[in-house]
């Protein structure tokens, strides 16, 4: 009826567990079979969640933490539950 948000949102302690450092990395590859777009609206995560979705069930499948997705230039793009931070040369 109209285009007005609506919020819902849920808070709880988070366990001591989670606020420690995974001192064992991730392990992690390239899904190959989805690019992620460059347009207008790749900076907007779930409007198109369908690579994420595949990139996810393909990294569980090969027992990986998780998946990078690139773009249509080969490039790293995004990673299907975590954000990516390039440091090149120390900055």
């Amino acid at each position: 009826q109209n285009h007005y948000p609506y919020f819902l949102i849920q808070s709880w302690p988070l366990q001591p567990a989670t606020q420690e450092l995974n001192e064992n990395g991730l392990v992690i590859d390239i899904y190959k079979d989805a690019r992620k777009t460059a347009d207008l609206f790749s900076s907007i995560k779930s409007n198109n969640y369908l690579p994420y979705l595949m990139g996810a069930l393909w990294a569980k499948e090969h027992h990986l933490n998780d998946a990078i997705l690139l773009n249509p230039d080969n490039r790293v793009a995004d990673a299907t539950i975590a954000n990516v931070f390039i440091v090149k040369d120390g900055s």
